[in-house]
């Protein structure tokens, strides 16, 4: 993420670089919020309210104007889900031509840059109102559970599964504390 803007490319094997070995053409115009990197292109997010898509093979750069200043976006394998400061998640195809699904119903965003991720069939995402993690149907949008374990707002969130049945999430919060939630089948159960 950048406060001017800019998207740069740096060389972490190199310990001595100081300076980027490439800066992508065509910045964004405000503060770029989240930055996912996949095989062959760069997805970026920004203050501005746009997603863009840096192909690295052939240099095309793709950009999708959302509308909100965006706060974070997750990353699965056909799709970006694009958080905003309206309160929306918006799920976009990868090729950022279509959106596909909106997000809106059970949590709340409207001043703290909340964290969404995308794992397996699920969109999570923090809120402010209700210092929760609310966990969404990726293709229903309908809510399939909350998590509440905070104070504050919840801010950052990461899950993984290996199996389908497994999955640990993490969350953490303006409280200053983090919570790992419980690696069994019954996490994500419907309401």
């Amino acid at each position: 993420a950048s406060y001017d803007g800019s998207v740069k490319l740096w060389d972490a094997r190199n310990k001595s670089a100081f300076s980027p070995i490439q800066s992508l053409a065509k910045p964004h115009q405000d503060s770029v919020t989240d930055v996912y990197l996949e095989e062959n292109s760069i997805y970026t997010s920004c203050v501005d309210g746009c997603v863009r898509k840096f192909d690295i093979r052939t240099g095309r750069i793709i950009n999708c104007k959302l509308g909100p200043p965006l706060v974070s976006m997750g990353l699965t394998h056909d799709c970006l889900a694009v958080s905003g400061l309206d309160g929306i998640i918006r799920l976009v195809d990868k090729d950022l031509e279509e959106l596909m699904n909106t997000f809106s119903d059970h949590h709340h965003v409207s001043q703290y840059s909340v964290k969404c991720c995308v794992e397996g069939n699920y969109v999570m995402t923090g809120s402010e109102d209700s210092n929760s993690c609310v966990i969404y149907d990726l293709i229903k949008a309908t809510r399939v559970q909350v998590l509440e374990g905070h104070t504050k707002p919840t801010c950052a969130i990461a899950a993984t599964s290996k199996h389908s049945k497994q999955c640990v999430v993490i969350t953490a919060s303006y409280d200053g504390r983090g919570v790992v939630w419980a690696n069994d089948e019954g996490l994500f159960q419907t309401d």
